[in-house]
């Protein structure tokens, strides 16, 4: 039920696209309508609560929730940018606010907040700096006491508190082993010199998962007023033009007048006008965060200009009737730094996503497909969408595969249809073993039961279903990242599941 809702508010997030724009002048827009397609998608960001961004090793904060930051006005330096203990230390603290990870006072118990909102990269604008999230603590990190981000407190020169180590340095792995962290520590000193963090680096493969439990130990103390922390990687200053702030937000109207004073200033250093948004914190467990947007609240407004229908890309590679090799590239001509997708020609899935260039060329390198599939791309523009490409029909070779499994990794991860967790073999298919059919399923299979059929996790929880999982995918999501296999699944008719789209109970 997560994941529809998931879809639904993503799907919600295309029909007000161009909030996924800054304004600047020339956008199709007025900054007005602008604030106001900002506070719909900063709702549904909000309201979604998806574990995951489409697979395990894309972590929530990538797509939904609102990454923030309290700010406080400085004559050194403007707020968004990093601060001089930020630079000294190279991470810059956050909080992650979502329906599920609540909180009612902000850092620093400000009664009079305002600060802004950074987009999730996954809905960033074309062109921002990533923002890239090392380790989230579901409380205050205490990060002036750490030797280096996400690292042990230490109030003095070699006194190091080690219980304050990255979680899995310790073996927390689960919320209510960091729970058990907490109240054990506070038996003898603060805890908080003793909280550890969960690492969701995006060289952590599964980050999705340490960051739930994150959100998860939490929730196990109860509402509370505390916010959580999530420790950023900074960036360098004066930065503004290429940051992807969504929004800058206040709480009180003591507080409206830095907002407004940092919108201001935030036109002035960069030409966007970034929507300020009014924001309330729930009292108990039962509030909902309170969003809003008034015209009269702005200290900047600019309006939309005049449109002209934008024109469809053009295919150049693969040339018309070629005959190509898996990966093969895509590469067009389109509108400069347009948006440009990619998409077989019926459209059932996303094939490519890039960003054309200062001439409009793009290039989707890598790409793997089925042979029989036309390709066709639209480009998005200043929130225009053109119409589709001319189809683009080519062929490919599909000669026997010399591997048919890049890689697999072992997760353990919680299951909705059996209600625990279960392990999971998080299989990548190499680009010639999407394509296979009926004739090379066998030998495909056979070459995932030699690499980890012996290992515990299949071998002891074998429900007879890894195979079923596996032709599914390659009939049903053969295009996915990763496939998602677990050996307890029964093994099922294909009609059945395919039905439960290849996760059969």
């Amino acid at each position: 039920m997560k994941r529809i809702r998931h879809l639904i508010l993503l799907s919600l997030s295309f029909l007000f696209s161009h909030a996924n724009a800054q304004w600047s002048s020339g956008s199709p827009i007025d900054s007005i309508t602008d604030g106001q397609n900002t506070l719909i998608a900063i709702q549904n960001q909000y309201h979604d609560t998806a574990v995951d961004c489409g697979t395990v090793n894309r972590p929530a904060f990538l797509c939904n929730g609102l990454l923030l930051r309290v700010t406080k006005k400085s004559n050194a330096y403007r707020v968004w940018d990093p601060s001089p203990t930020s630079i000294a230390r190279h991470s810059i603290s956050f909080s992650f606010l979502r329906a599920d990870a609540k909180f009612s006072n902000f850092a620093w118990n400000l009664p009079d907040a305002n600060g802004y909102i950074i987009y999730p990269n996954l809905l960033a604008p074309p062109g921002k700096i990533p923002v890239d999230v090392l380790c989230s603590f579901p409380k205050d990190s205490w990060d002036w006491y750490r030797d280096v981000p996400c690292g042990s407190i230490t109030l003095e020169n070699g006194k190091y508190f080690q219980a304050s180590r990255l979680c899995a340095l310790q073996g927390i792995t689960t919320a209510q082993q960091w729970l058990q962290h907490w109240n054990d520590s506070a038996s003898f000193s603060d805890p908080y010199l003793s909280q550890c963090g969960f690492d969701v680096r995006k060289t952590v493969p599964g980050g999705s998962i340490p960051f739930m439990e994150s959100i998860k130990a939490k929730n196990l103390l109860g509402f509370a007023p505390d916010w959580n922390d999530l420790q950023v990687t900074a960036w360098p200053p004066k930065s503004g033009s290429t940051l992807p702030i969504q929004a800058f937000f206040f709480t009180t109207a003591a507080s409206l007048a830095d907002a407004q004073a940092n919108q201001q200033e935030f036109y002035t250093d960069t030409g966007i006008i970034v929507p300020i948004l009014s924001l309330k914190l729930p009292t108990s467990a039962q509030e909902e965060v309170v969003f809003g947007f008034s015209s009269s609240n702005q200290a900047v407004t600019g309006p939309g200009a005049p449109t002209t229908a934008l024109t469809r890309p053009t295919i150049v590679e693969p040339a018309e009737g070629a005959t190509v090799s898996s990966p093969f590239t895509i590469s067009g001509k389109s509108a400069p730094y347009a948006e440009i997708e990619v998409y077989p020609k019926e459209g059932a899935y996303l094939l490519g996503k890039t960003t054309a260039g200062s001439d409009g060329t793009w290039r989707i390198p890598a790409a793997t497909m089925a042979s029989y599939d036309p390709i066709t791309a639209r480009q998005t523009l200043n929130g225009q969408t053109s119409n589709w490409a001319d189809d683009r029909n080519f062929s490919l070779n599909t000669s026997t595969c010399t591997s048919y499994i890049a890689s697999a990794s072992w997760l353990l991860r919680y299951d909705p249809g059996t209600n625990k967790e279960q392990w999971t073999l998080s299989v990548i298919p190499t680009a010639c073993g999407r394509l296979i059919g009926p004739d090379k399923t066998d030998a495909a299979y056979q070459e995932l039961v030699q690499k980890y059929a012996n290992d515990p996790q299949w071998k002891n929880n074998d429900g007879g279903g890894m195979r079923r999982q596996f032709v599914c995918h390659l009939a049903i999501a053969k295009n996915k990242a990763e496939w998602n296999l677990e050996p307890f699944r029964p093994n099922v008719s294909h009609e059945t599941a395919v039905a439960e789209k290849c996760n059969p109970i």
